[in-house]
Parts: C-alpha cells; structure tokens; sequence
C-alpha cells in the first residue's frame, strides 16, 4: 500500500549567507561577494582594444575573465559598492587604472584574486553631499606592499579636501603599523606582516580610535577625533599626492558608518573564514 506524505507549511531557506546580509555597510569593496542579491563587483577595460565589460565573483574565479582579456592586460576602471550604497571607486584616466589581469593571469595575493596597486594607480569616490560622520568603522584586506614610503596609504576613508586635504581617518601607511588620525601618526606596538595577507580592522568611533591586526590589538588611543565629511580613496590618500600612493595588492575594504567595534569578532570571523590569514 502507498504511503502518501504531506507537507504542512513547507519552508524554504537561502542556501548561502553572505557577510553584508547581516551588517548594514556604508561602502564595500572585494572581488567576493559579500551580499545576496549583488551581480558585477568589477569593471575591467582589457589592454588590446580597451574594450570594458563587467564581472561577477565567480566570473573572475572561473575564467570568464581571463577568457575575455585573452593574453592580454586587464585594468579596473570601476570596483563596485557592493552595500547597496551605490558609492563606487572608479578611475577614468588609463594609466592610473590599478590592475587585475596580468599577460592572462589574473593578479593573485596568496592564491586570491586581488587588484594590484603600483604606486601611481588609484580608485576614488567622493560624496557631493559631504555628510557629517562622527563614528566610521573600516575593515581591510591587503598585503603590506613594496613601498618604502612611511605615507604609502592603501584605504584612506574620510578626508576633507576643504581644510588642505588633511587625512582624518585612514589606515597608513602600508609598510609598518602606524595609523593616522587627523594627520597626525600614532605608532603602534607591533610591525605589520612583511609578506602575505593581512586583516586590519579600525574604528574611529565616540572620540577614540583603535586598531586590530589580524584579529589582535595593535593601537588604542582615547585621542579626541574631530568629525569629517565623506571621501574615500583605495590605493592612495584622497588629494592623490604622490608619496600617498601604494604599491601592493589590496582584496577587500568594507566601510561603516557607525561603530561596529562590538561586531569586529564576527565580521574578522568572516572575512578569515575566507582568506585564511591567521
């Protein structure tokens, strides 16, 4: 005899969560996806006819990409905003596009697509509205670079160019673990790793400011911040002067516009579960 089975109010359940479906970002950058629902996280202009397409995460892991260049360059013009905020990092002068494709290959840093930054390159947005922020969160993958310069600036978030372009809030520089709060550097108790990925999370939060390397205190100060208005840089400070620039591969920066100091464990939990960094 047939057993016939009946489902009551049967569920269904999304197969996979991603990071920013949890957390509200301001701005997010990466060659992953970080939120359901986000489709092209890259424009690429290819170096044989500069010919521009856009790609999904998984176009750019399985070879879509590489496919579409050919032996060929690949230079990003755009990494979108994957928060929903529509804050994208563009760059339209050619030879300041940071690269993501080699002679084919696409730019790798320990085995994760990256775009390589070589000193003159950069992506930048700024907010015509220049809105207020008085708590900003940031959240950075990338490796320490060549450069030897102590201002090389791999993210820089909050700059108001109106006061002389004095850096408010920014992870800098690239090559030892100091972070600069309103232009002034305050050294932290430990180098940055000289090889490799690394995660680096800082908050400027309630009139203080911190940092973590790769899930550890690194800096703390109780420093009183002033508020700044939006500008946000990836691979230089914001005014783009020269000795800002960096020179390394950078995978993902994820902004916020609020203290999510009391997040960090579970937001580093998620983006090492990933790169596998320490």
């Amino acid at each position: 005899m047939a057993t016939t089975i009946f489902l009551v109010n049967p569920q269904t359940f999304p197969s996979t969560s991603y990071l920013l479906d949890t957390y509200s970002a301001a701005a997010a950058y990466s060659l992953r996806q970080l939120k359901t629902g986000v489709t092209s996280v890259v424009r690429v202009r290819r170096s044989s006819d500069n010919a521009e397409s856009d790609f999904t995460a998984t176009e750019i892991t399985d070879g879509t990409l590489t496919t579409w260049t050919g032996a060929n360059d690949g230079y990003v013009t755009t990494w979108y905003d994957q928060s929903g905020s529509g804050n994208d990092v563009t760059q339209s002068t050619a030879g300041n596009q940071p690269q993501i494709v080699s002679s084919g290959s696409l730019v790798t840093q320990d085995g994760f697509g990256s775009v390589s930054f070589n000193g003159n390159y950069k992506l930048v947005y700024s907010n015509p509205n220049q809105n207020t922020l008085t708590n900003v969160s940031l959240f950075g993958v990338y490796n320490r670079g060549t450069s030897t310069s102590s201002n090389a600036r791999p993210i820089s978030f909050v700059e108001d160019p109106s006061i002389g372009g004095v850096q408010k809030v920014t992870v800098a520089p690239a090559n030892d673990a100091t972070i600069r709060f309103d232009g002034a550097a305050t050294a932290a108790g430990t180098a940055l790793p000289s090889t490799g990925l690394y995660l680096r999370s800082t908050f400027k939060c309630n009139s203080s400011q911190s940092e973590y390397v790769n899930g550890s205190l690194n800096l703390s100060s109780s420093t009183s911040v002033a508020d700044s208005s939006e500008t946000i840089s990836i691979g230089s400070g914001v005014v783009g002067l020269l000795d800002y620039t960096y020179d390394g591969n950078i995978c993902e920066a994820i902004f916020f516009h609020d203290d999510q100091s009391s997040n960090r464990t579970a937001i580093e939990s998620d983006i090492n579960t990933h790169y596998s960094i320490y």
